[in-house]
């Protein structure tokens, strides 16, 4: 049972997946049959700029809890809860580095690759034109720089694709699913 909702957020940052760093402009999220990741459904996140064709896109899919787990931890990078701010943006900590397990695939330079973690903290953007920028690098180290997809965005770009996690994890159709497995 395909659920074909997709939440789409507006972003601001840049992304690393097949070659070299491309701006972002929205996120796709979206829980449904993957396309590599070894599982019925899953939590699909793509990070695209469409004006720039096909290779401006950086993808991972994931289970369900490795994606809320991955909202958890942006917001405590950030030195924010889901329910609102426990600092201000100009207040957070640099370096904070979060860690996140997840169980999925994500499409780097070299094709789909198995993901194993992903590290997220707030710090300045090597590539994203912005003060400060929520960092997040999904990698498998046995890969190599073909198993890492980074994405740089801004915090509120942040908070808004874990907005679009939970909406499309909270829809009815990903509940039903989510139930019967």
């Amino acid at each position: 049972m395909c659920t074909y909702i997709t939440e789409i957020a507006e972003i601001t940052g840049s992304g690393k997946g097949h070659g070299d760093w491309f701006t972002l402009r929205h996120a796709n999220v979206y829980y449904d049959h993957p396309v590599h990741a070894p599982m019925d459904h899953a939590l699909a996140i793509d990070f695209v700029n469409e004006t720039q064709g096909p290779s401006a896109r950086v993808a991972m899919e994931m289970s369900a809890e490795s994606a809320r787990e991955l909202g958890r931890k942006i917001h405590a990078a950030m030195g924010t809860s889901e329910d609102g701010p426990r600092v201000g943006e100009l207040e957070m900590c640099t370096g904070i580095v979060e860690r996140v397990e997840i169980v999925g695939s994500g499409k780097g330079p070299q094709g789909w690759f198995t993901l194993h973690h992903a590290n997220i903290y707030f710090d300045q953007p090597s590539h994203a034109p912005m003060m400060h920028a929520l960092n997040m690098d999904f990698v498998n180290e046995a890969q190599g720089l073909g198993g890492r997809i980074a994405v740089e965005l801004t915090a509120e770009s942040a908070r808004e694709v874990v907005r679009k996690i939970h909406a499309a994890l909270e829809s009815g159709d990903a509940q039903h699913l989510l139930a019967a497995g």
